[in-house]
């Protein structure tokens, strides 16, 4: 599926991804960089222990937006809004660029 970035950074979440993934307004995701792919995916503050890692948290905003952090964008020469592809896989979704 194709989404736009616009110029903040920011990506919306569909809402059957949402839903799958399964968050709610205003809730924390984690957006980190594996194997070449963005990843979002529900941040769970009380199972804070149990992450091996944590990348960039951030609330999703009244829209049900993400911000990816500039420095992401610049890593894949992605500079201008543009259309990137995203899918769904166990919970997290990928934006590929």
């Amino acid at each position: 599926m194709k989404v736009v970035k616009d110029k903040g950074g920011r990506v919306h979440i569909p809402v059957h991804f949402f839903k799958e993934m399964g968050l709610s307004t205003r809730d924390e995701v984690q957006i980190s960089i594996e194997h070449g792919r963005i990843c979002v995916r529900k941040f769970e503050r009380e199972k804070l222990r149990l992450y091996a890692h944590i990348g960039i948290v951030r609330k999703l905003d009244k829209l049900d937006r993400i911000c990816i952090p500039r420095e992401y964008w610049l890593l894949f020469n992605v500079t201008d809004v543009c259309k990137v592809d995203i899918y769904l896989k166990d919970k997290t979704m990928l934006i590929l660029v």
